[in-house]
Protein backbone atom coordinates (compact mmCIF):
# COMPACT_ATOMS: atom_id res chain seq x y z
CA UNK A 1 0.00 0.00 0.00
CA UNK A 2 1.29 3.43 -0.90
CA UNK A 3 1.86 5.97 1.79
CA UNK A 4 0.75 8.52 -0.47
CA UNK A 5 -2.40 10.13 0.29
CA UNK A 6 -5.42 9.82 -2.34
CA UNK A 7 -8.39 12.57 -1.85
CA UNK A 8 -11.48 11.20 -2.67
CA UNK A 9 -13.46 14.42 -2.61
CA UNK A 10 -12.80 17.77 -4.19
CA UNK A 11 -12.56 20.42 -1.59
CA UNK A 12 -13.54 23.38 -3.71
CA UNK A 13 -17.34 21.53 -4.12
CA UNK A 14 -20.02 21.28 -2.45
CA UNK A 15 -23.51 19.13 -2.58
CA UNK A 16 -26.27 20.86 -0.86
CA UNK A 17 -28.93 17.66 -0.71
CA UNK A 18 -32.44 18.63 0.99
CA UNK A 19 -35.34 16.64 1.53
CA UNK A 20 -38.16 18.42 2.58
CA UNK A 21 -41.61 17.18 4.11
CA UNK A 22 -44.63 18.93 2.01
CA UNK A 23 -47.83 17.34 3.97
CA UNK A 24 -50.59 19.32 5.05
CA UNK A 25 -49.25 19.47 8.54
CA UNK A 26 -46.07 21.69 7.49
CA UNK A 27 -47.97 24.42 7.08
CA UNK A 28 -47.99 26.22 10.45
CA UNK A 29 -44.27 25.95 9.71
CA UNK A 30 -44.24 26.93 5.82
CA UNK A 31 -42.74 30.17 5.96
CA UNK A 32 -39.72 29.15 8.51
CA UNK A 33 -38.81 26.29 6.24
CA UNK A 34 -38.74 28.49 3.44
CA UNK A 35 -36.85 31.43 5.25
CA UNK A 36 -34.45 28.79 5.96
CA UNK A 37 -34.03 26.96 3.40
CA UNK A 38 -33.51 30.60 1.36
CA UNK A 39 -31.18 31.89 3.38
CA UNK A 40 -29.06 29.02 3.31
CA UNK A 41 -28.74 29.19 -0.44
CA UNK A 42 -27.87 32.80 -0.09
CA UNK A 43 -25.01 32.38 2.58
CA UNK A 44 -23.93 29.09 0.50
CA UNK A 45 -23.60 31.54 -3.03
CA UNK A 46 -21.13 33.69 -0.88
CA UNK A 47 -18.34 31.13 -0.21
CA UNK A 48 -16.14 31.20 -2.81
CA UNK A 49 -16.43 27.45 -3.75
CA UNK A 50 -18.72 25.85 -6.09
CA UNK A 51 -21.83 24.57 -5.19
CA UNK A 52 -24.56 22.10 -6.42
CA UNK A 53 -27.99 21.68 -5.19
CA UNK A 54 -30.58 18.85 -5.09
CA UNK A 55 -33.97 19.28 -3.63
CA UNK A 56 -36.47 16.51 -3.01
CA UNK A 57 -40.02 16.74 -1.37
CA UNK A 58 -42.50 13.92 -0.06
CA UNK A 59 -46.10 13.89 0.86
CA UNK A 60 -47.95 10.78 0.10
CA UNK A 61 -45.52 10.90 -3.17
CA UNK A 62 -42.01 11.42 -3.70
CA UNK A 63 -40.78 14.44 -6.31
CA UNK A 64 -37.25 15.23 -7.01
CA UNK A 65 -37.20 19.04 -8.25
CA UNK A 66 -34.25 19.10 -9.13
CA UNK A 67 -30.67 17.26 -8.89
CA UNK A 68 -27.18 19.05 -8.79
CA UNK A 69 -28.23 22.22 -10.33
CA UNK A 70 -25.53 24.99 -9.76
CA UNK A 71 -26.60 26.70 -6.39
CA UNK A 72 -26.28 30.10 -9.35
CA UNK A 73 -29.23 28.59 -10.67
CA UNK A 74 -31.01 27.74 -7.38
CA UNK A 75 -34.95 29.35 -7.35
CA UNK A 76 -36.67 30.55 -3.74
CA UNK A 77 -38.05 27.87 -2.34
CA UNK A 78 -41.53 27.07 -3.65
CA UNK A 79 -43.54 25.21 -0.70
CA UNK A 80 -46.72 24.26 -1.57
CA UNK A 81 -48.33 22.08 1.86
CA UNK A 82 -50.91 19.65 0.55
CA UNK A 83 -51.87 16.19 1.02
CA UNK A 84 -50.76 13.48 4.19
CA UNK A 85 -47.48 12.20 4.58
CA UNK A 86 -47.80 8.37 4.18
CA UNK A 87 -47.29 6.10 6.93
CA UNK A 88 -44.59 4.23 5.67
CA UNK A 89 -41.93 6.48 3.95
CA UNK A 90 -39.58 4.76 0.97
CA UNK A 91 -36.19 6.11 1.00
CA UNK A 92 -34.04 5.98 -2.14
CA UNK A 93 -30.31 5.58 -1.92
CA UNK A 94 -28.03 5.46 -4.07
CA UNK A 95 -27.59 2.12 -6.38
CA UNK A 96 -31.18 1.57 -6.51
CA UNK A 97 -31.36 0.43 -2.97
CA UNK A 98 -34.61 1.28 -0.70
CA UNK A 99 -35.08 1.68 2.61
CA UNK A 100 -38.24 1.78 4.66
CA UNK A 101 -39.11 3.80 7.66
Amino acid sequence: MSSRLIHMTNPNLTLIAALLERSGSMQACRSATKTGFDELIAKQRSEPCQALVTLSMFDDQYDDVYANVPISDVKPLQLAPRHMTAMQLEVHLPGSQHRYC
